[in-house]
């Protein structure tokens, strides 16, 4: 079964396209028979969707939830939730198996042989101050290897169900200009938001909380922790909660209920009150760029060097060079999004978009994709297509008007 809007293969029967969550046409009993055609009274085939439960093509940019999909709302928040207790179970499972093989437990278990509640207690009381102190100075390399582990333990689990990762989380390919763009796009995100809880007037037991919490990840062998804290830790959070949730939530909540699901995910994940509000706040905008994409990769890497630079933003950072850090920040942040979110795509977009996720409304430049598209899989798209295809989107861009919102080259 192929996706008449993406043109993807799916399994036969599909009601939502996992790619583009496009409804797909289905067949029902309307449709005219062979007697009918016979006898020439077949004019509902003079509309391709007749007779189906869709009557016509979603526009590209609608990502609405599905007619008839509300039932399946709950099946799909609860796959979320179960892949994301998978994640925190893996967490736990590292951590308690290391606890486990560092820590001697025999004065605890001799006490509790003997019956002796007091020594035991106290003995207990030692082992588990022991073991938050062991937690806490590996934080980082524990942390590494559970986001290890998470991110091959889905692999294997989607290869053994036959299916692609890449397409389960939504990997796909993207112009490296863009993911230049997002790079700084996560930095500035982190000074804007570092400036703005240093502004905000809450209580000093908040920033304490907070502090104590992450203390431990900026502690330590610097390489370790940008391993884990600015690279591991980031590609796992997307899968788990930008690209799982995002492709299974689309379809049956529409994008934006997705967003703000995933974001509350998200943010509930990262514990403290001042990390929730912010987490979510950054939850969202990664997955309005996801929505934009049609893939987490630039997630990721805004996500990284968003992190990445808490080990610098995080210095301290007085008058001046505060206020030059929030200017340069916002100007970023608008910059960016102007021309990597709201003019996306442009004509370089179209050529690195190898996966075929880029979809427009506007025909002419619609059609100048799909030429790309099909120069690609021939062999044809060289230097000369390109130039000559270039051409041709800028006059369909020009056509569309500043309202096209792809006039950038």
């Amino acid at each position: 079964m192929i996706c008449p809007h993406c043109g993807r293969d799916l399994d036969e029967g599909s009601r939502i396209c996992p790619y583009c969550s496009a409804a797909l046409p289905q067949p029902d009993n309307d449709r005219p028979s062979d007697n009918d055609r016979q006898a020439g009274n077949n004019k509902p085939d003079s509309d391709p969707y007749a007779g189906y439960a869709v009557s016509a093509p979603r526009s590209p940019g609608n990502t609405a939830p599905a007619p008839g999909r509300g039932k399946g709302t709950a099946k799909a928040v609860l796959a979320v939730v179960l892949y994301i207790a998978l994640f925190f179970g893996i967490q736990s499972c590292v951590i308690g198996t290391y606890i486990g093989t560092n820590l001697d437990m025999t004065g605890a278990v001799l006490a509790a042989e003997k019956g002796d509640q007091a020594v035991f207690e106290s003995i207990f009381g030692e082992m588990m101050q022991s073991a938050l102190d062991l937690v806490y100075q590996n934080q980082t390399r524990l942390l590494l290897i559970a986001n290890l582990t998470a991110i091959l333990v889905l692999c294997l689990q989607f290869r053994l169900r036959k299916k692609r990762p890449v397409e389960e989380f939504a990997l796909y390919p993207v112009s490296p200009l863009r993911l230049i763009q997002f790079a700084l796009f996560g930095v500035a995100l982190n000074g804007a938001i570092s400036i703005l809880l240093g502004l905000l007037p809450l209580p000093e037991a908040l920033y304490a909380v907070q502090e104590n919490q992450y203390a431990a990840l900026y502690e330590g062998s610097l390489l370790m922790n940008l391993l884990s804290v600015g690279i591991a830790g980031p590609v796992t959070e997307e899968l788990f909660f930008r690209g799982i949730p995002m492709t299974r939530l689309e379809p049956v909540v529409g994008s934006i209920g997705a967003a703000v699901i995933s974001s509350l995910l998200f943010g509930l994940a990262h514990g403290t009150p001042l990390a929730i509000g912010y987490a979510f706040l950054v939850g969202m905008v990664l997955a309005l760029i996801y929505r934009k994409y049609r893939t987490i990769l630039p997630g990721i890497v805004c996500h990284c060097f968003f992190n990445m630079s808490s080990y610098w933003i995080r210095e301290s950072w007085e008058g001046a060079a505060v206020a030059i850090l929030g200017v340069v920040s916002v100007l970023i942040l608008i910059s960016t999004w102007h021309t990597a979110v709201i003019r996306y795509p442009s004509f370089t977009d179209v050529v690195w978009d190898t996966a075929g996720r880029i979809r427009v409304d506007d025909p002419a430049r619609a059609a100048v994709i799909e030429e790309c598209r099909a120069a690609r899989k021939d062999g044809r798209l060289d230097m000369d297509a390109i130039e000559r295809l270039s051409g041709e989107w800028d006059k369909a861009s020009g056509k569309s008007g500043p309202d096209g919102g792809n006039e950038e080259k």
